[in-house]
């Protein structure tokens, strides 16, 4: 399984009965409005089994090549599902998007692997607050779990991890 969560910049549009931008910006002021959206998604996939040759060749081949035809077509993700959310407010609390969906992956995660039984691949990227999350977000894989229990740990893959600088 995979799950994975990035940031995503949204622009946000003027109301139409806001006054126009002044032609010149004053300090501080930014030119394009955007907010971030956490982006989160959970699939499951085949392994890509390859050899160091097969990654080092597909490091340094030529793009305006054609791919190199392969024996076997590479696995497709199944049973994909996305979920985006801004931070918005709700009878004046603020609801962090990060919050939702980290909170909504969790929630499939447990429900698509119960009691752990499949491996599961972190890739993640975007705002530092993905990285500040405490490691219940990992559906379980850090702590709450049986500490006796034989389920597979996760593999986080991102800023700061073992397998990526």
């Amino acid at each position: 399984m995979v799950a994975q969560a990035d940031g995503k910049g949204v622009v946000m549009r003027r109301p139409a009965d806001e006054p126009k931008i002044q032609a010149h910006r004053t300090k501080g002021q930014k030119a394009n409005q955007k907010r971030m959206a956490a982006v989160g998604t959970i699939y499951s996939v085949d392994r890509v089994v390859r050899t160091p040759t097969d990654v080092v060749a597909s490091l340094f081949r030529d793009p305006a090549s054609d791919r190199p035809v392969s024996t076997s077509t590479r696995p497709r993700p199944v049973g994909k599902h996305v979920w985006a959310s801004l931070t918005y407010e709700d009878d004046g609390i603020t609801v962090p998007g990060t919050d939702l969906v980290f909170a909504w992956r969790s929630v499939e995660l447990k429900r698509r692997n119960p009691g752990r039984r499949r491996e599961v691949v972190y890739l993640m990227d975007g705002p530092d607050a993905f990285w500040e999350r405490p490691a219940c977000v990992f559906a379980g894989d850090q702590r709450g779990g049986d500490s006796g229990s034989s389920a597979r740990g996760p593999t986080i893959v991102g800023r700061g991890s073992p397998v990526l600088p």
